[in-house]
């Protein structure tokens, strides 16, 4: 396989396995706001009036926290590595001292090999998927996905579903149709056909919770807009999107 054979299949790869686990992750935001998932913290938590804000509110705090820990420490990966190598190895040395250790030496390094092995087989599938910018500043677009819904959230409620839906369909829809589609023209980010896909695919699935046609297109239209013009879609997505979703006042999503 040539060298750019093997580049465009690192980049099909990449780009596939990043919005696969962009949209996982993005719909399973929309957990907190489900009447299961509420009486669950109420039952835990009686006291706090907010379940969804507060479920919000400390995932953002961790994914800032881990941020800045990646800006800092961008080598983290590699310390870590190096540290359970180092455990591995101290490990085995204190079983061979150890007279009664001894018979279990081969059994514990192998199990141990066996650990490392999947270490090195994740911190590989993140490298795969994670971006230049990323490894130098951090995972920042994570941060500005959770900031925009909390803040979907405290202003506009259960309206902030939408914003978590256009988070995971506009935002995958149309950076996979326009890989597939690198010819077509592009208007700003995005090829023209991969705009048509991404319009249709969303309104539909718009129409299919409201029933509303004419808002459903409206509300897919500013999201499809917001995704072509913004610096950072995962930060102005949700709230222009749950915005537009509570001005137009189109059925409340309750689960």
């Amino acid at each position: 396989m040539s060298i750019i054979s093997r580049s465009a299949t690192r980049i099909f790869t990449s780009t596939i396995l990043r919005k696969i686990f962009h949209i996982i992750f993005s719909l399973l935001l929309i957990i907190p706001f489900t009447t299961l998932y509420r009486q669950f913290i109420l039952g835990l938590a009686p006291w706090v009036p907010e379940p969804t804000l507060l479920t919000f509110t400390i995932l953002l705090f961790v994914a800032s926290i881990l941020n800045s820990i990646q800006i800092r420490m961008p080598d983290l990966r590699e310390r870590f590595l190096r540290i359970t190598i180092d455990f591995r190895n101290k490990v085995v040395e204190g079983l061979q001292i150890n007279g009664r250790g001894k018979p279990y030496v081969e059994i514990v390094d192998n199990f141990l090999k066996t650990m490392i092995r999947y270490e090195e087989k994740l911190l590989e599938l993140i490298s795969i998927v994670e971006r230049d910018y990323e490894v130098k500043y951090g995972y920042v677009c994570i941060t500005f996905g959770l900031l925009s819904i909390t803040m979907s959230y405290v202003f506009f409620k259960n309206f902030a579903i939408y914003g978590i839906l256009a988070l995971a369909i506009v935002d995958t829809v149309s950076s996979i149709t326009t890989y597939f589609t690198p010819r077509r023209r592009k208007v700003y980010k995005h090829s023209d056909i991969s705009i048509a896909i991404t319009l249709a695919v969303f309104t539909l699935i718009l129409y299919l919770l409201t029933m509303d046609l004419a808002k459903s297109l409206a509300i897919s239209i500013a999201s499809v807009v917001v995704e072509l013009i913004s610096p950072e879609d995962n930060l102005t997505l949700p709230i222009i999107t749950s915005l537009i979703a509570y001005i137009l006042n189109v059925r409340e999503l309750l689960l």
